[in-house]
C-alpha cells in the first residue's frame, strides 16, 4: 500500500439509533466516549455498530460515497447500501483505499455486486447483525 496522506489520529465510528434507525458516521479519538456523549443530546437510544482506525478525510469520503443516503449532516438513512458498506468497512479484512477515490458511484457498484475499494459491498450483503 502506498503511503498515507494522513495518519490514522482517529476512529472512524458508525452510530445507529436502535430499532433500525438512521446511522451516523463519525470520527472522534475514542468512539465509545463520542456515544456517550451523543447519547446526552440525541432523544432516541442509540448503540455503536463498530468503529475502524480512520482520520478525517476517511470520515469525509464515507460521507461522500453515501451522499445519496444521507438524511442530514452525518446522518444517513438505514438503507440496505448504506448498511451493506458499514458492513464492508467493519470488515476484519478492509483497509482504507490509498488514494481515496475522488469520484464514486456506490448505488451503481451496489446494483452490479461489484467490489468497495479496500473490501467488499455486494447485493449479497443485507443486514447488520442485531448487537
Amino acid at each position: 500500500m502506498g503511503n498515507k496522506m494522513y495518519a490514522l489520529n482517529c476512529q472512524v465510528y458508525f452510530v445507529q439509533v436502535v430499532g433500525g434507525g438512521p446511522i451516523k458516521i463519525g470520527c472522534a479519538g475514542h468512539a465509545e466516549s463520542r456515544v456517550t456523549a451523543l447519547q446526552n443530546y440525541c432523544p432516541y437510544k442509540i448503540e455503536l455498530l463498530g468503529h475502524i482506525p480512520g482520520n478525517e478525510a476517511h470520515e469525509r469520503w464515507l460521507h461522500s460515497l453515501l451522499s445519496s443516503e444521507r438524511l442530514r449532516g452525518e446522518w444517513f438513512h438505514s438503507t440496505l447500501i448504506t448498511r451493506s458498506v458499514v458492513k464492508a468497512v467493519l470488515d476484519s479484512c478492509f483497509e482504507w483505499p490509498d488514494p481515496l477515490p475522488k469520484k464514486f458511484n456506490v448505488r451503481r457498484l451496489f446494483m452490479r455486486g461489484q467490489s468497495l475499494p479496500g473490501g467488499s459491498i455486494g447485493n449479497d450483503m443485507v443486514e447488520l447483525p442485531a448487537q
